[in-house]
């Protein structure tokens, strides 16, 4: 079972440059024991799905290392304009039918199963969405000439917090739902007690782990 804390590369979420580098700004996941948190209070927990990372900068879902997913474009015609960062699942134990769909070109590739489309599984695929990386949209309200150091306090001002950012999604998904898009549940921790009780609960029902994200 994996128990990881996801922490973004340089810090924060910040979507200026999820377009030219998406390593750089993805949410790494660690080794909950080796990264150890001062306080757990200030995490919260989802179930790690066994899907694959994709990054959305807008226009394209995109691999972590950045390369093109080529998914049908009537899978993503409807996405929003702004970043996201998630995984595509299929199901729990199908792993490897979802690894296959970034592998190969399915630009045009229906969405839903028909007789041409025996083994596609794009209409059963979504894309579970865990950050909405857009403080940089916060940003830009701010003077240009502000310093660096204030133009970061003004974010964190802004409330540039996971449940902020996943608001903005929530909104969007609640005027397109039919998008396949779905956002991860995201549980508040309280201790390491229920951390551990909840690890254990998906490791009975043979799940893959929890993953933990600051907010």
């Amino acid at each position: 079972m994996l128990c990881g804390v996801a922490l973004y590369a340089n810090g924060r979420a910040d979507s200026a440059r999820a377009q030219d580098a998406p390593e750089s700004k993805l949410l790494l996941l660690m080794d909950y024991h080796k990264a150890r948190p001062n306080n757990v209070q200030e995490f919260v927990m989802s179930e790690k799905l066994d899907g694959v990372r994709a990054l959305w900068n807008g226009k394209q879902l995109l691999t972590r290392s950045g390369r093109v997913i080529k998914a049908p474009s009537c899978f993503i015609e409807h996405f929003p304009p702004f970043s996201l960062d998630g995984e595509l699942w299929i199901g729990r134990g199908e792993f490897e039918k979802a690894l296959a769909l970034v592998q190969k070109d399915c630009t045009h590739c229906p969405c839903s199963r028909d007789k041409e489309a025996k083994d596609s599984s794009w209409d059963r695929a979504k894309y579970y969405v865990f950050d909405v990386p857009m403080c940089d949209v916060l940003e830009s309200k701010v003077p240009k000439n502000t310093p660096k150091n204030q133009r970061e306090q003004s974010a964190e001002d802004a409330h540039c917090t996971l449940f902020e950012r996943l608001k903005v999604l929530e909104s969007y998904l609640a005027s397109a739902p039919t998008i396949p898009i779905s956002i991860i549940k995201q549980e508040p921790i309280a201790s390491e007690k229920q951390l551990f009780k909840r690890l254990q609960e998906l490791s009975e029902q043979a799940q893959r782990g929890l993953s933990c994200a600051g907010f």
